[in-house]
């Protein structure tokens, strides 16, 4: 009996053992050694929207990893009409409609080459938002229509690290989105280039 006990534990010893040896190691997305930066964009734009002259105001927070790929959440306004003064401007009835529409996403952006005083990045936005079609009128728009759009936003952009702590770039990119459904507009209104300068601030 007593030798009958001695095997059985030998026995889940050796069980216990040979699992232990065969799990592979735990594998992590970052590994050791791994640089991470943490930082903040703003963008301002020229853009075509609608056919007309635009201008675009863009925010970004993002997560570096080996000064190589950042991922991020960022969101853009952009109209082709001016913000009117709403409370001293005359009513004009006759005043054109403006297109404004504003979106947002996860940027993906890989940079190259990594960790360089000069490289390029490739942002690329994938989201949603909203279009609206206003009048210019005395005291708040007038709303006509809202309609909600896909986007893709690939871009391009020539970045330099001014310091250790700030970034200047450069670039443009090409806004393609899913189908607008709004008075006197085109489906594709949305689509079309954007070209300005980014402010990067943060552990770079």
């Amino acid at each position: 009996m007593k030798t009958l006990l001695t095997s059985l534990g030998l026995l889940a010893s050796t069980t216990v053992f040979a699992q232990q040896a065969e799990q592979p190691p735990l594998q992590t997305l970052l590994r050791p050694g791994t640089h991470c930066g943490f930082f903040v964009a703003a963008s301002a734009q020229y853009a075509r929207l609608d056919g007309q002259d635009a201008l675009a105001a863009t925010g970004r927070i993002g997560v570096s990893f080996n000064r190589s790929f950042a991922l991020g959440l960022g969101g853009t306004a952009l109209t082709n009409g001016r913000i009117p003064n709403r409370w001293d401007d005359p009513i004009d009835t006759s005043s054109p409609d403006y297109l404004a529409a504003a979106y947002g996403g996860i940027y993906l952006e890989p940079m190259f080459p990594a960790g360089k005083a000069i490289h390029l990045t490739f942002p690329v936005l994938l989201g949603a938002g909203a279009a609206t079609k206003e009048r210019d009128l005395n005291g708040p728009y007038y709303r006509y229509q809202a309609d909600e759009f896909l986007i893709v936003e690939p871009g391009v952009q020539l970045e330099v690290n001014l310091l250790k702590y700030v970034a200047l770039g450069a670039g443009a990119s090409y806004r393609m989105t899913t189908g607008l459904n709004l008075p006197d507009t085109s489906s594709k209104a949305l689509n079309g280039m954007s070209a300005g300068v980014t402010l990067k601030l943060g552990l770079l």
